[in-house]
């Protein structure tokens, strides 16, 4: 006997085909038979699917999932979208280890700001067999973060490791890869990834590469601005440095050899909107005929995560509490602001005070929120650099999204063949206490409504593509992200014609609508929009290349 038998329903596959009209049965933890006119009778369980569409579950190919996961186990705001496997510990941060000194320090100030748990591990394994311990919702794959590797190493330091200290770096690297990982995500943009030269994240991605992992890279951007060491490898932009920083994405996968992926890709600020992409498409095209497996991931908005962009490198040099203290010296404060001030008021700025706008603040603040900083900084009566650099001295930062990205590009790259879909968001309560960016809880169903049903930007196969095997594929889960009898069963049903987001930039705690069935490794977990309290996702563990 089968588990479940969804009937009648418009199987979309996962490969870009066709749909066609079939039947699909689950038995255990697998997709048992896909076929027309299944029977019934053989089934404990039958699900009509009539009128609605039959998908792999998507696969959230950038996420910032590792501590959700362990916090809210049910990820509401993530499996009402579909998604049954999350891909996490992006831009250079492992919060799932490894975890000690300053790194340690760091994820456990993060979890005391946002979530009410113990951090109870400091390895990919033991945060492994946390997970299994408790259960959760959605498979979760995950990555050794740079950023969090150099912090249990040289701490907050803007130098150069010492070779004792890079080979200590390459081991932890090594052990969480053995351990199960599936890559090294760097994020030469934030502190301290962004103290790294480009030698020492190549270093890094060679240990990943012996393993066969990937990398993926939150791009640096603006990373080397303003630093006093210098010595980089290549010249920055005055106005922008994208197309440098995607050229170093590039570099870290042809000289470590493995593949490479641009993650959230966008085009920030004005000076890029609209005519930038094309070229920096042509970069990306030319290495991958030069063989190097490049991919990009995307996410459906013109909002980025980050209130501020722009705040200088140097003076964040030692960790949180020096920055403070620079803050609160007076010449240092004047300097800090002055940089600020050019890079959120000038044509540097990739998004300006009012496109700001304010999420999350303190008690004090509390109607800031939902406002954009030039609104908050004429109700304070100060200018929108003095507030935000006030909160930050005084550990009450203002956090929030700005306006960075233009909707035609957002198109281009959701067309581009080589983009996967990601969320850059977390797993978090239906009833999540914090404003946050509507991506965590809007992100694949606003790509089925919007550009999928009515503007026609994706055909619904290729959508699914980009939100499936894509993906999987990238990960080396071959035996998930396509409908196949013996694959796993993480399946997604939903009503093409009614499926859509209900999250808002200024009010995102919103579910979806439309999502009628998830199945996690053939557990029903979403039905009829209901999470059904089962817990069946599972860490998935890379598989160590052998020679």
């Amino acid at each position: 006997m089968w588990d479940y038998l969804i009937k009648n329903g418009y199987v979309v596959d996962g490969t870009g085909a066709p749909w066609f009209k079939a039947d699909l049965a689950i038995e255990g933890e697998k997709i048992a038979e896909i076929n027309r006119r299944l029977p019934a009778s053989k089934a404990d369980m039958v699900l009509d699917a009539k009128g609605l569409v039959v998908s792999p579950g998507f696969i959230d190919m950038h996420s910032h999932a590792e501590i959700p996961f362990i916090a809210y186990p049910t990820g509401d705001s993530m499996i009402h979208q579909g998604v049954t496997t999350q891909f996490a510990c992006q831009c250079g941060t492992s919060g799932s280890g490894p975890l000690k000194g300053a790194a340690l320090e760091a994820i456990q100030r993060r979890v005391k700001l946002a979530h009410d748990i113990e951090v109870d591990w400091t390895t990919l394994a033991e945060y492994m067999a946390r997970f299994e311990r408790q259960g959760c919702s959605i498979n979760g794959a995950f990555q050794a973060g740079h950023g969090t590797i150099r912090l249990c190493v040289l701490g907050w330091e803007n130098r150069a490791p010492t070779k004792d200290e890079l080979d200590e770096m390459k081991a932890l690297v090594a052990q969480t890869m053995e351990e199960g990982a599936f890559g090294l995500s760097t994020g030469p943009m934030y502190t301290p990834g962004n103290y790294a030269e480009t030698d020492e994240l190549i270093e890094l991605a060679k240990v990943a590469a012996m393993y066969g992992g990937i990398h993926t890279s939150h791009d640096r951007r603006r990373g080397w601005e303003s630093d006093p060491r210098g010595g980089r490898d290549f010249i920055t932009t005055t106005i922008d440095s994208e197309i440098w920083s995607i050229m170093e994405v590039i570099k870290i996968g042809e000289e470590a050899g493995l593949p490479t992926t641009w993650t959230h890709a966008k085009a920030c600020g004005a000076v890029n909107w609209e005519k930038s992409l094309d070229q920096w498409f042509k970069i990306i095209d030319m290495a991958r005929r030069r063989g190097v497996d490049v991919a990009i991931d995307v996410y459906p908005w013109t909002f980025r995560g980050g209130i501020v962009r722009g705040f200088p490198t140097w003076a964040e040099e030692g960790g949180p509490e020096k920055m403070r203290e620079r803050l609160k010296d007076p010449e240092m404060y004047k300097k800090i602001r002055a940089y600020v001030k050019e890079m959120m008021e000038t044509t540097l700025a990739e998004h300006t005070w009012d496109r700001a706008l304010i999420l999350t603040a303190t008690e004090e603040d509390q109607d800031l929120v939902g406002k954009f900083m030039t609104e908050a900084a004429e109700i304070r009566g100060m200018e929108p650099v003095d507030l935000f650099l006030d909160r930050m001295k005084e550990d009450k930062e203002l956090g929030g999204i700005g306006q960075a990205m233009h909707e035609e590009d957002v198109k281009a790259l959701l067309k581009n063949p080589l983009s996967m879909v990601g969320t850059d968001g977390s797993p978090l309560p239906a009833n999540y206490h914090m404003l946050v960016h509507p991506r965590n809880y809007g992100t694949f169903p606003k790509i089925l409504r919007k550009y999928v049903r009515q503007e026609r930007v994706l055909t619904l196969e290729d959508a699914i593509r980009k939100m499936t095997s894509a993906g999987a594929t990238k990960l080396g889960l071959m035996d998930r992200g396509v409908l196949r009898p013996g694959f796993w069963a993480d399946i997604t049903v939903f009503d093409p014609l009614n499926v859509r987001e209900r999250a808002t930039y200024q009010d995102p705690i919103q579910l979806p609508e439309g999502i009628e069935y998830v199945f996690v490794n053939g557990t029903l977990t979403i039905e009829h929009d209901k999470h059904t309290g089962a817990l069946a996702g599972i860490p998935l563990r890379h598989k160590i290349a052998e020679d």
